[in-house]
């Protein structure tokens, strides 16, 4: 499922930056998660253990 399609009616969404769930528990913090993010559109498959952060334009 896109991310489009499971959260339609927040409005305004840029995009979302994803990393995983592994990543969070390699890394120990999400601090140091932060150079992991990825940048992704509205057509985003979200996999299962993504992290996922909406960018809202307001």
């Amino acid at each position: 499922m896109t991310y489009w399609k499971a959260a339609p009616s927040f409005g305004g969404e840029e995009a979302i930056e994803v990393y995983h769930y592994d990543d969070l528990l390699s890394c120990g913090s999400e601090a140091k998660v932060k150079g992991l993010f990825r940048l992704e559109g509205k057509d985003y498959v979200i996999k299962e253990a993504d992290i996922v952060y909406f960018r809202f334009n307001v």
